[in-house]
């Protein structure tokens, strides 16, 4: 297979990827719209109750993943650089319940919906007294300078 072939099999699986993603949050807000009770929600953990290099530590042993996100779509647009924000739930068990992105420079939507489904698998330490962690954490791409 060339590498042409694999980058176009990657955008293909990422567009089913991101469109799964899309009709799973549209379900979401129509469940919780048909709610007429809040959802009992777990506390919110302090920042001094979780370890501090818990989060960064957790994402930079991914980074490759998240480079990947932004190299494949490079192909189409050699000048893309910017940054995505994103925000994101820590569950007690480690796991990320919800993420969104908050801001994005970028403005390349498979790209971000790519970053979104690496912070939406990755697992993170547990989170102490049943509490969650509330997350913003920015991702800077940019082309590496040629050596």
């Amino acid at each position: 297979m060339t590498l042409d072939e694999l980058r176009a099999a990657y955008q293909r699986d990422h567009g089913q990827a991101c469109a799964q993603r899309e009709q799973k949050a549209e379900r979401r807000r129509a469940e919780q719209a048909r709610r007429k009770e809040p959802e009992p929600k777990a506390p919110e953990v302090g920042a001094a109750e979780y370890p501090r290099d818990a989060i960064p530590k957790t994402l930079h042993a991914r980074d490759s993943e998240f480079r990947a996100c932004y190299e494949a779509a490079l192909n189409g647009w050699p000048e893309l650089k910017g940054r995505v924000e994103t925000k994101f739930i820590i569950a007690p068990d480690g796991h990320v319940q919800i993420s969104a992105v908050a801001t994005s420079t970028l403005a390349h939507k498979d790209v971000e919906c790519c970053v979104l489904n690496v912070v939406d698998s990755t697992r993170f330490p547990p989170v102490p007294n049943e509490g969650i962690v509330v997350v913003t954490y920015p991702f800077s791409f940019q082309q590496s300078p040629a050596p």
